[in-house]
């Protein structure tokens, strides 16, 4: 664990920092590593079903990339801002689940806390890329891992970890994403792994509640998966009509190895891929060479992640832009387990 960490678990443990407590259960998803493991699209179907089950959710973002350093709240009825004001994030996660309330802001917990009543009681609170969020008090940690990654590699600042993979020791569940992008035998190493370094007893920390601590943590297996294409207005298009046109792909992601193949996976045959750095905005060559490449394609469909619409679609410049919504399908039982995580915690 880097210093900085270790600085903060001491000033809680010795109760020299409280963390904020809300009125509702706290769900936090969230990981290990930097970049992308594919917890925004889990924690839109978390939220999406908690909505579904008629819960009041509560997502709570730092909002990643934002322009502004002023808190954005918006009640579960009110109009989505600006990514700009949101971030990219939980811009998309809010439009895929509309009635959800969000609040975006660096010190989230806080916050939350200042404008709870405004809000008009939310019945359970999603944290987004929170497992090291300690300032807010939880019941339940969620944590994903990129089967392409593994838990390889050092500790910030030499490497990606936030934390050492011991940490893992403090998940109530641990969902393994893309799984389908390694091999039988990597994957089942690190569920191996995984499992043994959340088989022992749950440590006690000042920021989470005792209600999971005795129960088993599931390891769970999703593979990514497109659910659909959509353009700026939310229309769903026909897969089978797009796959007979040659796929052009602009992402600007951390993983855009893993966005190119859940297409090609799909059935597109892609001919290009303009690839720009995460959450990098487009200069003016990128739009020269994304029409070069159209007019070299006549007849090509023009597709971006949900996170590069979230952040660019006010941008587009006329490109006829339509957009991958992606999910998880989780093998075996793995979703039904994690719902019945999420109502222990709902109650």
């Amino acid at each position: 664990m880097n210093q900085l960490l270790q600085l903060r678990k001491l000033l809680y443990s010795l109760g020299i920092v409280d963390p904020v407590r809300f009125p509702a259960p706290v769900v936090s998803v969230g990981n290990l590593s930097m970049g992308g493991t594919g917890k925004s699209p889990l924690v839109a179907g978390i939220c999406g079903e908690l909505s579904r089950e008629g819960k009041h959710v509560l997502l709570l973002s730092r909002g990643y990339g934002r322009v502004s350093n002023e808190p954005v709240v918006v009640p579960r009825n009110g109009d989505l801002p600006s990514p700009s004001l949101t971030g990219d994030e939980p811009w998309m996660i809010r439009n895929r689940v509309p009635g959800i309330s969000l609040l975006v802001h660096r010190n989230r917990a806080v916050a939350a806390e200042s404008v709870w009543e405004s809000l008009s009681g939310p019945q359970i609170v999603v944290m987004d890329d929170a497992f090291q969020h300690w300032k807010a008090f939880r019941d339940c940690d969620i944590v994903t891992i990129d089967a392409t990654e593994g838990l390889d590699g050092m500790v910030l600042p030499v490497g990606r970890l936030r934390e050492p993979p011991e940490a893992l020791d403090r998940a109530d569940a641990v969902v393994i994403t893309r799984a389908s992008e390694v091999s039988p035998v990597r994957l089942a190493e690190l569920q191996e792994k995984v499992a043994a370094l959340t088989r022992g007893p749950k440590p006690e920390v000042p920021w989470k509640s005792p209600k999971l601590r005795e129960l088993p943590v599931p390891v769970l297996v999703a593979n990514m998966e497109l659910e659909g294409i959509a353009d700026s207005t939310g229309r769903m298009h026909d897969l089978e009509e797009l796959r007979r046109r040659p796929a052009v792909l602009f992402s600007g992601i951390a993983r855009p190895g893993s966005f190119r193949r859940t297409v090609e996976e799909a059935g597109f045959r892609v001919v290009h891929h303009k690839i720009l750095a995460d959450h990098a905005w487009p200069e003016e060559r990128d739009w020269t060479d994304l029409s070069r490449i159209r007019d070299l394609e006549p007849g090509c469909v023009l597709l971006t992640t949900e996170k590069d619409f979230a952040r660019l679609h006010e941008e587009f410049r006329g490109f006829d832009f339509l957009h991958t919504l992606v999910g998880h399908r989780f093998r075996g039982q793995g979703w039904q387990e994690l719902l019945r995580l999420l109502r222990e915690v709902a109650g």
